[in-house]
């Protein structure tokens, strides 16, 4: 089961009633961690990801939500993900799935 760490919009997602955002991290000309490719925000709304023919159900905790793919190939062929309620979607571009590292 995906994490769901807090982030300090989260009560504030909610108060204001938008229906989906995206953490920071999450936008167009980014590469995904192929062996777990998840994208995370906040929605008043059930959230699901689309790729290719694949589409996933987001998990929620409260307002914040995570959506994954099953693990893919890591590759440089660019690919385009929607992350969607029934109401807003929102569309990244130019997406490729390989090793992410983050330092602090």
């Amino acid at each position: 089961k995906p994490h769901l760490a807090p982030a300090a919009s989260e009560t504030d997602g909610c108060k204001r009633r938008e229906p989906l955002t995206l953490d920071e991290a999450f936008q167009s000309h980014m590469v995904l961690q192929h062996t777990k490719p998840c994208v995370a925000g906040t929605s008043n709304a059930a959230v699901h990801i689309r790729f290719a023919s694949v589409r996933s159900d987001a998990v929620h905790q409260g307002c914040r939500f995570v959506a994954c793919l099953p693990p893919q190939t890591a590759s440089p062929t660019s690919h385009t993900i929607k992350v969607h309620t029934n109401a807003s979607e929102i569309t990244l571009e130019n997406v490729v799935f390989g090793d992410v590292f983050y330092c602090v």
